[in-house]
């Protein structure tokens, strides 16, 4: 299984999840998130005063797909994610040799339930 991970912007995904719909994707995750590399020359009204933005919002995205979809999946991300200002141009690609799934439940008598026991694991 490969995990691809990018930046983009929150109004591309809707593209990003249409341009995947054709890919078997296992899994796809969006992480809201502000990148902060400054937007020269983009301006917010706070509290009616001009202020320049510094910080951009943006969404992390997570896509997980096996490996010989990999080219595929990575076309349709690129066509759907331009735009004449983009946040970050990269597209990192991880390669994921075991996924271990473990479920956990509260420990008794641990009161507010912040400390957890491991009930099952399983691979994927």
């Amino acid at each position: 299984m490969l995990k691809i991970e990018f930046i983009t912007r929150a109004f591309k995904i809707d593209d990003i999840r249409a341009a995947l719909a054709h890919v078997d994707l296992v899994e796809f995750l969006a992480f809201d998130t502000i990148h902060t590399r400054p937007e020269t020359g983009v301006t917010d009204v706070i509290r009616g005063i001009n202020c320049e933005n510094e910080f951009i919002r943006c969404v992390r995205v997570k896509v997980f797909v096996e490996p010989q979809l990999r080219d595929k999946a990575i076309d349709a991300i690129r066509r759907a994610a331009v735009h004449e200002r983009m946040i970050a141009d990269t597209i990192s690609l991880f390669a994921i040799v075991d996924v271990v799934e473990i479920q956990t439940t509260r420990a008794p008598g641990t009161g507010c339930g912040t400390a957890a026991r491991p009930v099952g694991i399983s691979r994927r």
